[in-house]
């Protein structure tokens, strides 16, 4: 979906998102990162020890990038990654669609409207059950 260019000093990782958090900060260990990924922002200054830049080579991803502010962490675009991808196909190509049409500001944004999506389909289901 995304993936971020880290750099540490003179060691570069290049890293898919979404990844599992084991992998992640095992990754993050193998260019001297000792941080964990909530307290790394997404900053791509000359001046930062850690610098990240979040990239994609696909529409969605591309537009998904967008919401992102210097602010936020990599563990920010970690969960959004995961939980975009793991939605279930009908929620997923909604949001997919809504990331398409540059609907959300921020990563909260789009994390609530999982939520909302996924609750709503909980709703409906357990209406067609009974």
């Amino acid at each position: 979906m995304i993936s971020a260019l880290i750099h540490n000093g003179a060691d570069t990782l290049v890293l898919d998102l979404p990844t599992g958090l084991v992998d992640f900060q095992l990754k993050l260990l193998s260019v001297g990162i000792r941080q964990r990924p909530e307290t790394i922002q997404l900053t791509d200054n000359e001046n930062d020890d850690i610098q990240v830049k979040l990239f994609s080579n696909n529409e969605v991803g591309t537009h998904l990038v967008q919401v992102f502010e210097e602010s936020d962490t990599l563990a920010d675009a970690n969960l959004t990654a995961n939980m975009i991808t793991s939605s279930n196909d009908p929620v997923k190509a909604e949001l997919e669609q809504r990331i398409r049409d540059d609907r959300y500001n921020s990563p909260r944004e789009l994390l609530r409207d999982i939520r909302i999506s996924i609750s709503e389909k909980m709703v409906r289901n357990t209406k067609s059950t009974r």
